[in-house]
């Protein structure tokens, strides 16, 4: 922080995609900045204060080296293949040019996992309702779709 200009070049190397958008800071003071983010953990936005020297410390963690070469895209998605690669791969999947795979549900999903229709009654062959799903969501309780 001794020499501005080098500082300066330095944090205007990160201005093309910041790390935090300028509308998410919300206070300056010329002593604290306070800015708003949204903690996943908590599935809440939280205003956070600091020392400006703080803040700048933080945000220039994130500024990468000169010259240093991030890649976005990499695999079947690269830039200098993608074109090549994707055409190897509707080939394989045996799509037509420009078209998805259409979605299967629930159903055929588990034909094609288990082997058997799940809707269909092992013992008797006949066809099964179905009229809920329960399942354990990723915050603990059980949730459930019906059908009814």
């Amino acid at each position: 922080m001794a020499n501005a200009r080098f500082t300066v070049k330095y944090i205007g190397r990160y201005t093309k995609r910041p790390v935090l958008a300028q509308t998410r800071i919300k206070d300056y003071d010329g002593q604290t900045v306070a800015f708003e983010y949204h903690d996943k953990a908590a599935k809440a936005h939280k205003l956070v204060t600091m020392p400006v020297e703080e803040f700048i410390a933080r945000l220039i963690r994130h500024i990468p080296d000169k010259n240093f070469q991030q890649i976005r895209y990499y695999g079947i998605y690269a830039n200098r293949t993608r074109k090549d690669d994707l055409a190897k791969a509707r080939a394989i999947l045996k799509l037509a040019e420009g078209k998805r795979l259409e979605p299967i549900n629930w159903r055929q999903r588990r034909r094609i996992q288990r082997g058997f229709d799940p809707l269909v009654c092992g013992y008797c062959g006949s066809e099964l309702k179905l009229i809920k799903i329960v399942y354990k969501s990723r915050d603990g309780p059980l949730e459930e779709i019906s059908f009814e």
